[in-house]
């Protein structure tokens, strides 16, 4: 069985250099069959160089919250009129002896 295969594939961009000034995005869709695009997703990046906000093209969007060490502490996935549709957070435990 033939299947046609997809991925995301996004343009690098200087998210740590001189240039970088707050939140910088990118998209790029991927081509289904014959070149049509099939999904598109833009994403902001903070001033760390982390993904804060995605887009996607059906309306959907996902908005990620760090903790001061850079570490992901909170996912809020919305659909296109703003219900949620995952809402994750995250607890870090130091471990003992550390």
């Amino acid at each position: 069985m033939n299947r046609a295969r997809s991925a995301l594939r996004f343009p690098k961009v200087n998210r740590r250099g001189p240039e970088s000034k707050g939140l910088e995005s990118c998209a790029r869709p991927v081509q289904g069959p014959a070149g049509a695009p099939i999904l598109s997703a833009t994403h902001y990046y903070d001033s760390s160089g982390l993904v804060d906000h995605v887009t996607y093209g059906n309306g959907t969007s996902i908005d990620n919250t760090y903790d001061a060490a850079l570490r992901l502490t909170h996912i809020d996935h919305q659909d296109g009129v703003g219900a949620t549709i995952l809402d994750l957070e995250y607890t870090y435990i130091r471990s003992v002896g550390t």
